[in-house]
């Protein structure tokens, strides 16, 4: 991790409607919201992760089953409300930020509440929602940024009990 960054502040930023309920149909609030309240710059994880990959996401749509694409449209939306509170916190670090919302990732799609929504990660199609993850996230930063290869442990983990969980009820 680099040394941490004081992201200045803009607190007229936080008050807007469209940062406290935002068009999760959109990635604008990376850059509107996140990136205007707290100008963490092109490194920060609002115009170097967070806007570019969801963006990546939408336009790869077509590549996911119907499943996998309710399924990217509710993380989406999970994700964005989950950083909706760093908004309007003066005191946080574009690091803390960074890693607030990377912890996050693992946690959005395999809660149980949505499992009554959509199917999790865990149930969606390997051969095509998984491939098309992959394709959308590259190769490169799936096997190679930490914070990436941490959530893919946790959410592999996660995978790997709900198929024992399935398997020994159906013994």
């Amino acid at each position: 991790m680099v040394a941490e960054v004081t992201a200045l502040f803009n607190s007229t930023i936080a008050t807007l409607d469209i940062c406290q309920s935002p068009n999760t149909s959109t990635c604008d609030f990376y850059s509107q919201c996140l990136e205007a309240a707290h100008t963490c710059g092109p490194k920060g994880y609002s115009l170097n992760f967070g806007e570019p990959n969801c963006n990546k996401f939408i336009t790869n749509a077509s590549k996911f089953t119907p499943e996998g694409q309710l399924w990217l449209a509710n993380v989406r939306s999970c994700l964005q409300k989950k950083l909706i509170p760093l908004v309007s916190r003066e005191d946080i670090t574009c690091d803390e930020i960074e890693d607030f919302a990377f912890d996050s990732h693992p946690s959005l799609p395999r809660k149980a509440s949505w499992r009554r929504v959509i199917s999790n990660i865990c149930e969606l199609d390997p051969l095509v929602d998984w491939v098309a993850l992959v394709d959308t996230i590259g190769i490169k930063t799936a096997l190679f940024k930490w914070d990436v290869l941490k959530n893919e442990e946790a959410t592999g983990l996660s995978c790997l009990k709900q198929l024992i969980s399935v398997a020994r009820d159906e013994l």
